[in-house]
């Protein structure tokens, strides 16, 4: 342990922080632990009482966790009085305090007033668990839906923040689950694969019609579902255009366009709607486009008037 803590001394740039956070755990023995705050609490008050300065005190959350650990609550919270700024970091060993002594309500309380007031969402995500935790674990999971399941669900992509909110409330009503994190994140285009891939496609589509995809997302999702769900291809193709004639998608080539074209026709003819295909296309080949993408909406017309030549051409007879 001392050569741990020579080194967490000595680093500087928090790479033990993992270990000294959790270090009265790793003691276990409580003369050890004592020995740890007797080194560094005296310091520690010095430091924060100073409110005109700011001073970094290496080893601080040794001191806290074994404080938490030896069950000093009492002297836990006074030293955490003294900090002038609440800072989650810290203040998280005051309110796991608070949970070990049975006030899980004073602990969410406590957690919540820990919030940055100079900087908003600072530590927020870290906050909303810990009390989306203690509210599941104290039988109130709608409470802790409602609070903070829907922000502190995290992921790198939207279907993984889908996923996590799924198996966080495995009870809950999944397609609700996922137009709760639409309507409460927003930027419903962006929702799309998330929409798709979790079986939703109505709501992908309406996530599609909101132009916030992109046209190069909604052309492979055509072609994946080409044939298992054609109208979903269709419907998706369609949008696709649509939204690469208004100016979406990142420096789009007119391959893209064509590609989109042949997915929507092959859709279009596995489900018998080829004239509502041949209308659609009547449309966007006719509406204002964004001026960039006068080449896309000629690559739509071409595509119509080959179409209907070959419509027109009589077939010849065997």
């Amino acid at each position: 342990m001392a050569r741990l803590f020579d080194a967490i001394q000595e680093e500087g740039v928090d790479y033990l922080s993992p270990i000294e956070e959790r270090w009265g755990e790793i003691a276990q023995y409580p003369e050890l632990m004592d020995g740890y705050v007797n080194l560094l609490i005296a310091t520690i008050r010095r430091a924060w009482s100073d409110h005109e300065t700011f001073s970094h005190v290496a080893g601080t959350s040794i001191c806290l966790s074994s404080l938490l650990e030896l069950g000093r609550y009492d002297d836990l919270q006074e030293l955490l009085g003294i900090q002038r700024n609440k800072f989650w970091p810290h203040h998280r060993y005051g309110a796991q305090a608070l949970l070990r002594q049975g006030l899980w309500e004073g602990a969410i309380a406590f957690a919540e007033a820990a919030r940055s007031q100079t900087n908003p969402g600072f530590y927020e995500t870290a906050i909303d668990r810990f009390c989306e935790a203690v509210l599941i674990k104290h039988n109130r999971a709608d409470e802790a839906y409602r609070l903070y399941g829907l922000r502190a669900a995290k992921g790198s992509t939207n279907l993984a923040v889908y996923r996590a909110l799924v198996g966080q409330y495995p009870n809950r009503d999944r397609r609700q689950m996922l137009l709760d994190l639409i309507n409460s994140r927003g930027d419903k285009g962006k929702w799309f694969a998330a929409a798709k891939d979790a079986g939703f496609l109505d709501i992908a589509i309406e996530c599609a019609a909101s132009y916030g995809a992109e046209p190069s997302t909604l052309t492979r999702a055509a072609r994946d579902f080409l044939n298992k769900e054609p109208n979903f291809a269709a419907t998706v193709a369609l949008l696709s255009l649509s939204s690469l004639l208004s100016g979406g998608g990142y420096d789009p080539a007119p391959n893209d366009a064509i590609d989109t074209l042949q997915h929507l026709f092959a859709a279009a003819l596995k489900i018998g709607t080829l004239d509502w295909a041949r209308d659609e296309l009547g449309n966007l080949a006719v509406q204002r486009c964004a001026p960039d993408r006068e080449p896309f909406q000629k690559i739509i017309q071409s595509a119509l008037t080959d179409w209907r030549q070959r419509a027109a051409t009589p077939k010849r007879m065997n």
